[in-house]
């Protein structure tokens, strides 16, 4: 059990410095070798979260002198398109009614639902002064709006599911002939609750580092369907193999 808690937390570790190492700067800016037209601030974009909503935020600046340009000054388009280029979504003018100099758009949850395609965006924005400029990039959908991991953080996840899962399989098996012999003790009941905490930690660090749709939605799956045979079978056999063993004692002095 050490050595198992050890290589949790090896395992663990490794998968927070990855995702410190993987961070980047929150925005980009096109790079017109142009002096003249706008200069276009955006997130920048390497993931979104499958099928949630995303909020794309704008700022513009005259590329000549650097000023910013109010929401009322200027208007700017969101287009994206799918992995094979067919549009999905083609915005309205954004950056009217409003004195602020950021300019935001609120993009529906149904835009995002081609799991782990390379789906792209355009951005373009002009003013009344006949200037302009455009910006594009690519970006994927993932579980958890982050980007995939590398194949350490895959290698860790597979160990430690082949770890609980297969502590799971022994316990089932197990737990079948202790139900059987009425012989389940408490340590059994601990066994098993530890085994689904374990997969319910495995789940959030799913959701958290890995982002693997598929694997998310397995793990709750397992999450839901082993709650009984891990949480509420164990406690009721429990108490029945205790109410079996009492029940042997009585007989056995009224035997004597």
């Amino acid at each position: 059990m050490r050595k198992v808690l050890m290589v949790f937390s090896f395992l663990f570790i490794c998968i927070l410095v990855i995702n410190m190492v993987g961070a980047v700067p929150p925005f980009l800016t096109s790079a017109e070798s142009s002096t003249v037209g706008l200069r276009i601030f955006y997130p920048q974009i390497e993931a979104l979260e499958y099928n949630k909503n995303f909020t794309f935020e704008i700022h513009v600046s005259n590329l000549s002198n650097g000023v910013q340009f109010e929401n009322t000054e200027v208007d700017c388009y969101v287009h994206l398109y799918n992995s094979v280029g067919e549009p999905i979504l083609e915005s309205d003018a954004i950056g009217d009614g409003s004195d602020e100099y950021d300019l935001e758009i609120k993009i529906l949850s149904g835009n995002f639902t081609e799991y782990g395609k390379r789906n792209s965006f355009f951005i373009w924005c002009n003013t009344s002064e006949d200037l302009g400029g455009e910006v594009g990039g690519f970006y994927d959908i993932t579980g958890n709006g982050k980007i995939l991991p590398g194949g350490v953080v895959v290698l860790g996840f597979v160990l430690m599911m082949m770890i609980i899962f297969m502590g799971i399989t022994f316990f089932l098996i197990r737990a079948v002939g202790l139900i059987i012999d009425a012989s389940f003790d408490i340590l059994d009941v601990a066994y098993a609750w530890g085994l689904y905490f374990g997969l319910l930690g495995l789940n959030q660090l799913a959701i958290i580092y890995l982002g693997t749709l598929e694997v998310m939605n397995w793990l709750d799956l397992f999450v839901t369907i082993l709650a009984f045979p891990l949480v509420v079978v164990p406690v009721v056999a429990f108490f029945l193999s205790l109410f079996r063993e009492n029940k042997t004692k009585r007989a056995e002095k009224q035997a004597w």
